[in-house]
């Protein structure tokens, strides 16, 4: 993986659950960290995941991978330049431990 490539600092997101007075679940978001990464626009085959397609998905994601990303799930989110990405999938690339690419959905949380 080239340095180069992922020039991008984007926060990485994890999803808190608490209750408020009345019992209701609530969602809060926690920065678990920013990490070194690059967002590009998804290509309509790009979109399709065995022949399936990845509904609203529209930026693919690669994270340079270390403890943070290591640790992240599909509930988490990212965020860059004020956009929301919400994961639809993810995949460590080749299995090697050195980047993690991301299918993502932008605009508003889903949490």
């Amino acid at each position: 993986m080239r340095a180069g490539l992922l020039r991008l600092r984007i926060s990485v997101d994890e999803p808190v659950s608490t209750q408020d007075v009345t019992g209701e679940p609530i969602v809060s978001w926690v920065t678990r960290g920013v990490v070194w990464g690059s967002i590009d626009p998804l290509r309509s085959r790009e979109a399709m995941s065995a022949s399936q397609p990845l509904v609203g998905a529209d930026a693919k994601i690669i994270l340079r991978w270390g403890p943070i990303v290591e640790s992240m799930t599909e509930k988490w989110r990212l965020r860059n330049a004020g956009v929301i990405y919400n994961i639809v999938s993810m995949a460590n690339v080749q299995g090697l431990n050195r980047s993690l690419e991301l299918i993502c959905k932008s605009g508003r949380d889903t949490g």
